[in-house]
């Protein structure tokens, strides 16, 4: 059926769209065929089709190449340019007034002030410069001291086996060496000229670092003259700056870097560290040493303060156990006294009498009661003692310890200290110290008289040496075990000849000497068993790590606190012996005065030493013997000694362990268990 009402351009939409795009079509291949192609346009006003475009880029690289290869090249023309003209044009172009700032950036400084500045400079020296110089160090002193080291220290540093016992504890002995050196008199000295030559200019002066300290040392003989000079032994690992460099083949640059590292570790390198001790005295610099060992014999010195702190903590404990058993009611635990290997306190039970009646139980409470609160008061009066007396030794640190982060050329008084690990127990050493500077005319030569060979000698080497010091006084380094008659009778009702003496032995152990006392009769050996104090143990390196060991340690005031697998307890009693024997017991015809005013015999006694000599030795002497003072006030500190972490070098942990109280030896009044001989 025919539609209606339609238009014939609709009807025909779609052959008329079908008809233009052909004759689009149509015109864009005929634009192809009939005119001119696409070209692009190229260098000047040419223009080349597509498909010439690569054979025209190879020919502009041909063109680029022979311009690189040609060797006389035309050169462009430089205008001349006349500076001065030009600043004087712009000076006069400036407008009069200018422009200022509304207020100041900054306060103005003078920078080079504290600045040398050497006008000659160092390439028009004119003459001979002076040698360097090196001041000694001064006030040298040497303290001798045991400890015991973190035994897995023997991993990290294998050498250190050498100087400590087979098996643990591992007790060494060692000597530090204090000196003062004045970096202010270095100064002068290095900036010194004296007899026509020049003072060594400052630009090299200001390269001058301490980097080291070299120390020797001579044992006594036995016919007491000293023995040759010889290098000390210094703690393996310590911090050197000339680690992996080859001194004699250094470069100049290399040892420049050398003395900055120094510089900025010089406490590193001038106050090294000791040996990383567990337990015995807290390593301390000699010069504070010698006053703490001075102070030992003191009632108010720490080691006696913390003794009676352990008695009056366990004399507490006593008296809580006996009141707990009357009431029938639990006694406190008190986690800060000493306990045994258990974990129990090392202390008797206390039981009260039976078939006491009520009236005297209350009358016997109300007086435990009374003695229990003096017995916490004395306790709290005794640990603010140790808390000032502690805060004093700290203040004395901070005071003996003054900083070494200034300017070397501005250290008046500054500390050097050295240590010694190869020192043989028993023996007595001197030393000696000097300092090391890095060389400011090393590698210099050249600005130096070719045709002088002194002065040529003198940038040859790459250190300086510094004068030695004086020697130390001598320093007796402790015996591992030792013995002191501190007693004879030829008159003892005890002995079956009469003759009879008292020996004290010493022995180290754990940091500290150990010690005990023995009745000697003519023939008897000097053995003993000394005890040590409960808590001490001894690590099982393969099964423990150092990371247990630091934990255990850091949580041995813990109670109840398991001890883990690699971890066994040291003994609590040691028999020594010392292969020497009593011979015999006599008297002088001598009197000396006595304690009372009176006069009293000199009484000798003749012992047979492990080397087949015969010994005379008297009481008198034996008991101001400054090695007898030293060995009993370590004894008295070592009842009271706890663990400690190896690094804790300048803070002693608390919470003293020591033995139960029947073992605590009464040394204050002289007295201490007295055994008889074997």
């Amino acid at each position: 059926m025919k539609l209606k009402g339609i238009n014939p351009i609709e009807k025909n939409i779609e052959k008329i769209v079908l008809g233009v795009v052909f004759v689009v079509l149509l015109g864009a291949l005929a634009m192809q065929f009939l005119v001119q192609p696409n070209k692009v346009p190229v260098s000047g006003s040419r223009s080349i089709p597509p498909q010439d475009i690569y054979v025209e880029l190879a020919t502009e690289a041909q063109g680029l190449k022979g311009k690189i290869e040609d060797e006389n090249p035309s050169l462009p023309n430089v205008p001349t340019t006349d500076l001065q003209e030009r600043f004087i044009a712009g000076r006069s172009d400036r407008p009069s007034a200018g422009i200022r700032l509304s207020s100041e950036l900054a306060i103005a400084r003078d920078v080079m002030a504290n600045v040398e500045i050497d006008a000659s400079g160092p390439d028009a020296l004119d003459g001979p410069v002076m040698a360097p110089r090196v001041p000694a160090p001064t006030n040298v002193l040497a303290h001798a001291q045991w400890g015991t080291i973190n035994p897995y220290s023997l991993d990290e540093d294998p050498a250190l086996a050498a100087h400590v016992p087979g098996v643990q504890p591992y007790d060494l002995a060692s000597v530090s060496v204090e000196g003062v050196f004045s970096g202010t008199e270095l100064s002068t000295l290095l900036s010194s000229n004296d007899d026509g030559m020049r003072a060594i200019p400052g630009t090299w002066r200001r390269s001058v670092e301490l980097v080291g300290t070299a120390m020797e040392r001579q044992r006594l003989l036995e016919d007491g003259s000293w023995g040759e000079s010889e290098a000390s032994v210094p703690v393996p690992g310590a911090f050197d700056p000339f680690a992996d460099v080859d001194v004699a083949s250094v470069d100049l640059s290399t040892m420049l870097r050398v003395a900055s590292d120094a510089g900025r570790n010089r406490e590193a390198v001038v106050q090294p560290r000791s040996t990383g001790l567990i337990a015995g005295p807290v390593w301390e610099a000699p010069s504070l040493a010698k006053q703490i060992e001075a102070q030992m014999s003191d009632s108010g010195s720490l080691p006696r303060l913390r003794l009676d702190l352990a008695r009056a903590e366990q004399g507490l404990n006593e008296l809580e156990g006996r009141q707990a058993a009357q009431s029938g009611q639990p006694r406190p635990n008190r986690p800060s006294a000493g306990a045994n290997q258990s974990g129990r306190r090392a202390v008797g039970s206390g039981a009260s009498p039976t078939g006491a009646s009520s009236s005297t139980t209350g009358s016997r409470t109300s007086g435990m009661d009374r003695r229990i609160s003096e017995a916490k008061d004395e306790i709290s009066q005794l640990k603010t003692k140790i808390d000032q007396a502690e805060r004093d030794l700290d203040d004395r640190r901070s005071q003996s310890v003054a900083s070494v982060e200034a300017p070397l050329f501005e250290q008046e008084s500054l500390r050097v200290w050295s240590h010694d690990i190869g020192v043989q127990p028993g023996a007595t050493y001197r030393y000696r110290i000097r300092a090391v500077i890095n060389n400011p005319l090393y590698k210099k030569g050249s600005q130096l008289d070719e045709s002088d060979e002194q002065q040529q000698s003198l940038a040859r080497e790459a250190l300086v040496h510094g004068a030695w010091s004086d020697w130390s006084s001598p320093v007796r380094v402790g015996d591992r075990t030792s013995y002191f008659v501190t007693n004879a009778s030829q008159d003892s009702r005890l002995s079956r000849s009469g003759a009879q003496a008292t020996v004290e032995v010493f022995h180290m152990y754990y940091g500290h000497y150990r010690s005990d006392r023995v009745l000697l009769e003519p023939g008897d050996a000097v053995r003993v068993s000394v005890g040590v104090p409960a808590g001490f143990v001894l690590f099982d390196t393969a099964t423990l790590d150092e990371d247990g060991m630091r934990k255990y340690i850091s949580s041995q005031s813990d109670p109840g606190g398991v001890t883990p697998e690699g971890v066994a307890w040291a003994p609590t009693e040691i028999d020594v012996s010392v292969p020497a024997f009593l011979l015999d017991v006599s008297e002088l015809p001598l009197t000396r005065a006595g304690a009372l005013g009176d006069r009293e015999k000199i009484r000798q006694v003749v012992i047979r030493t492990p080397d087949g000599r015969l010994e005379v030795r008297r009481p008198s002497k034996d008991l101001q013997d400054p090695t007898y003072a030293s060995a009993r006030s370590s004894a008295i500190a070592g009842q009271v000694m706890d663990l400690r972490l190896p690094d804790e070098e300048r803070t002693a942990r608390r919470g003293p362990r020591p033995r139960g109280p029947q073992d605590i030896d009464d040394f204050g009044k002289g007295g201490g268990r007295l055994k008889k001989g074997p």
